[in-house]
């Protein structure tokens, strides 16, 4: 895609760690994977330039994707929103710049992956009109289920790539309220990559919430949220402390419990002189242990003295944040992404347990809100879970017809 295609999305202070809303105006330009914004300051002469972190969007080329689907009862196809399994079915999207204007040539693939991953159906076609459409595709056989198709377009110049959800079912009658949730969700996204930073550091994605106890007594000195919302610290270092007394206890061990592991939930734990520390995620890997480590040894070396005479004031660790930045790095786009996972592994573990149609209704209510605003972070990052709470959902509210 051309630089001059990108508008800016965001723009946020990097040495104040802020957002910055509507408040004067501004001109943007990318290139690459990084960008550069100048500021002009509201009621400013334009002199002054300030350098902050921004976000970009850029157009997708491909536009207006729709589904056209030809029913075993009909001879004709007809645009549509879902697919039951024995209908055929076709994607047909056009292809336009960023002004509009309809673009007339290159090459695209239509590629069509199951709800476990496999690649089932493939087609090439040639852009002469700006229009393009996939082969004809026939779901005999198939599985319920949520299919993509993968489009990509381009010109040796221009590309374009996005995902079409589709919803693929046994019977109209059995999916009254899940089409409805789907039909909302399953648009076409745009596969414009988050910076490689990012996929660097996938193990940010797994920490949620990190805890400082003191080692005498086990009294929480400090937390720090990387997304997750944690209404009471005590509870979490009373459970701590209770599975570490019953180790000694009845195992008789010597050595210092590391981790607690609960299945799809960690906490990981290091222990100093002074002060345990506790991170609550995902996973447990060892590159969160070392930074834990070192995080732990920075802190008692500043604060050793704050934490022998420490009476319960928290304030005395303010500046903490610090040492934690230094060896977590999450920018304020990782805690979003984090939150977001968080927000969706909570809403897993409802539907999971859900029994009332009104209930499943609310939580995929909820989802809906959240891919509504936060659509491309949560694909690129959370397609898999988004998918196995539609799935468990279908299921349920198809038991229930059935009943």
């Amino acid at each position: 895609m051309h630089p001059y295609d990108w508008s800016i999305k965001k723009l946020y202070d990097k040495k104040f760690g802020n957002e910055i809303y509507e408040y004067g105006i501004y001109y943007s330009y990318i290139y690459g994977d990084r960008g550069k914004a100048i500021w002009y300051e509201e009621g400013g002469d334009g002199t002054e330039e300030f350098n902050y972190e921004a976000i970009f969007n850029s157009p997708n080329y491909i536009s207006n994707t729709k589904l056209w689907k030809k029913s075993i009862y009909s001879s004709q196809y007809q645009s549509a929103f879902n697919v039951y399994i024995g209908d055929a079915f076709k994607i047909q999207a056009q292809i336009k710049n960023s002004e509009g204007e309809s673009i007339k040539n290159g090459k695209c693939s239509f590629n069509l992956y199951s709800p476990s991953g496999n690649n089932i159906f493939s087609s090439n076609s040639t852009n002469y009109n700006g229009i393009i459409e996939s082969n004809d595709v026939i779901t005999n056989g198939w599985t319920p289920g949520i299919y993509s198709m993968v489009i990509y377009w381009s010109n040796g110049e221009e590309f374009g790539i996005i995902i079409y959800y589709i919803s693929v079912s046994l019977s109209p009658w059995i999916y009254t309220i899940i089409v409805a949730v789907i039909v909302g969700i399953s648009i076409a996204l745009s596969l414009t990559y988050i910076k490689k930073k990012l996929q660097e550091r996938n193990w940010v994605k797994s920490i949620h919430y990190l805890l400082v106890l003191n080692k005498k007594g086990g009294t929480p000195m400090y937390s720090y949220s990387f997304g997750a919302i944690i209404k009471d610290s005590a509870l979490i270092s009373g459970m701590i402390s209770a599975i570490s007394d019953f180790v000694k206890d009845t195992i008789g061990s010597k050595k210092m419990l590391r981790v607690i592991d609960q299945e799809d939930k960690k906490v990981i734990l290091s222990h100093g002189k002074f002060s345990t520390i506790a991170i609550l995620g995902d996973k447990n890997l060892p590159i969160i242990h070392t930074r834990s480590e070192k995080f732990l040894n920075d802190f008692e070396e500043k604060y050793a003295d704050k934490i022998t005479k420490w009476t319960g004031d928290m304030s005395v660790f303010k500046g903490v944040n610090k040492i934690i930045e230094k060896y977590f790095p999450i920018s304020m786009e990782d805690k979003l992404i984090n939150k977001l996972g968080y927000e969706l592994e909570t809403l897993n573990e409802r539907i999971q347990t859900a029994t009332n149609p009104e209930e499943i209704a609310k939580i995929l209510n909820e989802v809906t809100t959240l891919t509504d605003q936060y659509q491309d972070l949560i694909i690129k990052n959370y397609n898999s879970l988004l998918i196995e709470i539609m799935k468990e959902a279908n299921k349920k509210l198809k038991s229930k017809n059935e009943k």
